[in-house]
């Protein structure tokens, strides 16, 4: 018999599967709001149109929170890119339609990442990085890339003209948001936990130190000397885990493009193509090979890890085995001795 009561609770249920609970909403504010900050500090970035940046960190926030949150986060994501467009002066519609793109762009790279990739989000895996950089950013940015200079043109912000030219500094912004934005939050979320000894510490903040001073230095001159900081990233690759690599391939990257878009460092003159395929190419060789090689080190620690526990396990076997020996050995002896005195009797 169907009740009041039965129907009600039916009722309250697809309430709870349809919108979201509590928590859900908090997800979506911190996102909404994470994303519109990060689009505070990208809009600074700028090289010629504001909504057009040399590198757009939200698309890292939105491409994370897709793969940790799921799909139902994409309103928190829209609501961000839509409030981070009006604050950027744009028209209502063409904030939303550039909302649409950078809301549909992350969303298939998380796709993408999870059917063909099947990420795991601490990214200990060579895959994973190779999957982020290739799925997560270069591909599934197309999409931003051409709906927001769609939307721009339509919106008469940009010239027709200028499409093609201001389509590869989206793409390259928003590629590099993810690849450099993405594995920071992704890694440190897999592995939160601060466990470093004061030996640890002492010799990460000489690393971080030493990386400041060095991208200071070298980005500060307009000599050809950007790739002089690979060895320390590398170093922080090899010493500790993917959450530092993802953190100082970020502070590199933040003084390469800071000192390039007030032409300064090796990457600060020429035209804006040339200098934006040169810090592209830069930031993009710099975090695919920091997380690299700290993909191949985490994957050697674990074989190392693995390679213990079977010898142990073998270790432990090799004991047990002689034990049940020792013991065979002395009930025949015992039963030998037996039959000895049997005889004699």
């Amino acid at each position: 018999m169907i009740t009041g009561r039965s129907v009600a609770i039916v009722l309250r249920k697809e309430w709870r599967a349809t919108f979201p609970n509590t928590s859900q909403l908090r997800w979506l504010a911190i996102v909404a709001v994470a994303y519109i900050a990060a689009a505070t500090i990208g809009f600074t970035l700028a090289f010629e149109t504001k909504q057009v940046t040399a590198i757009w960190p939200p698309t890292g926030i939105a491409l994370a929170a897709f793969l940790l949150r799921g799909t139902r986060i994409w309103p928190g994501v829209f609501v961000g890119a839509f409030v981070s467009n009006v604050l950027s002066d744009a028209p209502i519609y063409t904030a939303a339609g550039i909302a649409v793109g950078n809301t549909l762009g992350p969303l298939f790279g998380a796709y993408l990442l999870r059917r063909f990739v099947r990420i795991d989000v601490s990214l200990s895996r060579l895959r994973d990085v190779l999957g982020l950089a290739t799925f997560g950013a270069a591909v599934a940015m197309t999409i931003t890339a051409t709906n927001g200079v769609m939307n721009l043109a339509v919106g008469g912000i940009i010239p027709w003209a200028a499409v093609p030219s201001v389509w590869w500094v989206w793409w390259a912004g928003d590629a590099m948001g993810a690849l450099l934005i993405a594995p920071a939050i992704l890694t440190w979320y897999a592995n939160p936990r601060l466990a470093w000894s004061g030996e640890r510490l002492l010799e990460l903040t000489v690393g971080a130190a030493a990386l400041i001073l060095v991208s200071g230095i070298f980005f500060s001159t307009g000599l050809p000397l950007a790739y002089p900081v690979f060895p320390v990233v590398i170093l922080v690759a090899l010493r500790f885990d993917q959450r530092e690599s993802a953190v100082a391939v970020l502070i590199v990257s933040a003084v390469a493009v800071w000192q390039t878009i007030h032409d300064r460092g090796p990457f600060g003159s020429g035209s804006l193509d040339h200098r934006l395929a040169l810090l592209v190419t830069f930031m993009a060789v710099l975090a695919v090979t920091a997380l690299a090689i700290g993909a191949l080190v985490a994957e050697r620690r674990r074989a190392e890890a693995s390679l213990r526990r079977a010898n142990d396990e073998l270790e432990e076997r090799v004991a047990a085995r002689s034990a049940e020996l020792s013991e065979a050995k002395e009930t025949l002896s015992n039963a030998g001795a037996a039959d000895g005195l049997a005889m004699r009797a």
